[in-house]
């Protein structure tokens, strides 16, 4: 199968792909792509993304409380649910999580 070469040609803030036989220079503008974002650094009141318990939390503490509890069921023993609520019992599942305690 044969391949038309193509180039990018500006379309506002984004581009559109022609035939480069297409591209006329007095009507078009290649696009140029801008320069990569740098990325901020980490505030130094987040914990780091490397940090697995940290991680977890976040995943835990974006879970309904249904899948918390399912979560907290899942130990033996059951993780037991805190008197504020489930949420409330993220801090117990990560310690037995952590603590190679299953």
């Amino acid at each position: 199968m044969a391949v038309l070469p193509t180039v990018k040609v500006a379309l506002g803030d984004s581009y559109m792909i022609i035939n480069e036989s297409d591209f006329d220079p007095s009507i078009h503008k290649l696009f140029e792509a801008p320069p990569p974002s740098t990325p901020r650094p980490a505030s130094s009141s987040s914990p780091a993304p490397t940090d697995p318990r940290a991680a977890r939390q976040t995943e835990l503490q974006a879970m309904s409380w249904q899948k918390i509890k399912a979560v907290a069921e899942g130990f033996q023993p059951p993780v037991e649910k805190h008197e504020d609520g489930w949420e409330e019992t993220i801090p117990s599942i990560l310690d037995r999580e952590f603590s190679g305690l299953k």
